[in-house]
């Protein structure tokens, strides 16, 4: 069975605004294309340069095979078309701004510290969190340098949104990870002790639910 008209001229259309022509509608695109990117990567648009970037873009709109519906998720996409190209600076700057974007769109409830302490709280870690390793210091104007760590003495970071739905860049220490994965083999049980009662004002951790159901 033959595909309708319809589709048949979407199908010739989208095949030439890819191709550069029926202006000024391909123009227009790749116009949109590149402004919704420097919106959505600010500094791993100014590390790759403006001609570097034209060059994504044009090269994202003629090649890439999107894998969802077309560019419902054009952040997600352009990441995924470009990153392999990137030199190891410029890969760190798209990750990490994908992941600023990702916790911000992310559903999930985010429930707000608890109100007084106990005993023992339940607690569990933040379920919007993403952790990130880079060889440079993101928090540290390393964005502008040379400097790097290493491949030995990796930045562990922790990006994830507090119940404000304020997106928080948190560095965590060989402690804090230590700490957050003895919570998955204690049942989420800890006292209350000052990393605790920090790194649950911070947002990086979150009240548990107890055995009813209800909020800890």
């Amino acid at each position: 069975m033959n595909p309708p008209v319809w589709q048949e001229s979407l199908r010739d259309r989208f095949a030439a605004i890819r191709a550069d022509r029926l202006h000024p509608y391909a123009w227009i695109v790749r116009d949109n294309v590149r402004e919704a990117v420097q919106s959505c990567f600010p500094e791993f648009c100014r590390l790759r340069g403006g001609d570097e970037l034209q060059r994504d873009v044009e090269h994202f709109i003629r090649h890439h095979a999107a894998s969802r519906a077309p560019y419902v998720d054009l952040a997600t996409e352009f990441m995924l078309a470009t990153k392999d190209k990137l030199n190891e600076k410029q890969k760190v700057a798209i990750e990490y701004e994908w992941c600023l974007i990702d916790c911000d769109m992310d559903a999930r409830h985010v429930p707000p510290p608890p109100a007084t302490s106990t005993a023992v709280l339940q607690v569990t870690t933040n379920p919007t969190l993403r952790l990130l390793a880079t060889p440079f210091d993101l928090l540290g104007g390393a964005w502008s340098t040379n400097s790097a760590a290493g491949p030995s003495s990796p930045y562990v970071y922790g990006v994830f949104r507090d119940h404000r739905h304020t997106v928080i860049t948190s560095a965590l220490t060989r402690n804090d990870v230590n700490r957050m994965l003895s919570l998955a083999t204690s049942g989420n049980c800890t006292p209350p002790d000052d990393w605790t009662k920090t790194k649950l004002a911070l947002g990086l951790l979150v009240p548990g639910r107890s055995n009813n159901g209800e909020t800890s």
